[in-house]
């Protein structure tokens, strides 16, 4: 059997979102109008059959992403899953986007502890340059969002591969 060198893998674990960016077609899909979460059973068969692509799977330019169109920190058991990642593709890269909403004292510690020392990217989504536009942009608390996300970077310090992608341009 022929099967494609898949090295690059997106896996939506639950479909919430706790923002409402105006570029975003989450709010409009079947997602947020029926929101889920993955059975713990179904996310141990998909890493079960993805070991068929270990080889490719399991190398440092390999890129492993659990969420699609949300903030995978909406899924209470994130930090298990990205743990479950790294035990059966221990190289692979993990990738994490959030817009910081939920990057709560406790979900900073859990999110670096996850990481540290392993291949990473942790994505910020901090879509406005002031907290006019933030808010017309992804309509959520700039002031909450904005604490949060600055502790995050100050926790993080070297341990966390942070980059941010924003909308708007520099000021």
């Amino acid at each position: 059997m022929n099967l494609p060198k898949i090295s690059h893998v997106q896996i939506q674990t639950q479909s919430r979102c706790n923002a409402d960016c105006i570029f975003c077609p989450y709010i409009e899909s079947s997602h947020a109008k029926n929101p889920g979460v993955m059975s713990e059973r179904l996310w141990f068969r998909i890493l079960d059959e993805l070991l068929t692509f270990k080889e490719n799977l399991n190398k440092p330019e390999a890129l492993f992403c659990p969420y699609l169109m949300q903030d995978p920190l909406m899924d209470k058991s994130i930090y298990s899953k990205i743990e479950d990642i790294y035990e059966f593709f221990p190289n692979t890269c993990v990738e994490i986007a959030t817009n910081g909403y939920l990057l709560n004292e406790k979900n900073r510690k859990k999110l670096i502890s996850s990481v540290k020392g392993k291949n990473h990217r942790v994505y910020i989504s901090h879509h406005g340059i002031d907290k006019k536009s933030l808010e017309k942009i992804m309509k959520m608390d700039f002031n909450k969002t904005e604490e949060n996300l600055l502790k995050f970077i100050e926790e993080a310090s070297e341990d966390v591969s942070i980059r941010i992608r924003g909308a708007g341009s520099s000021q």
